[in-house]
């Protein structure tokens, strides 16, 4: 594994990439759930 160096130069690039993924993912489960519950009877 990398030094510590690198990890904390490429740990603020990652949190800045999570917080969008984690937007889109929740975006898809809750539309999914709408789905799903606009789907059932």
């Amino acid at each position: 594994m990398p030094p510590t160096r690198t990890t904390g130069k490429h740990r603020r690039p990652s949190r800045r990439g999570i917080r969008p993924a984690r937007v889109a993912g929740m975006a898809t489960l809750a539309t999914s759930g709408v789905a799903a519950t606009l789907a059932s009877p």
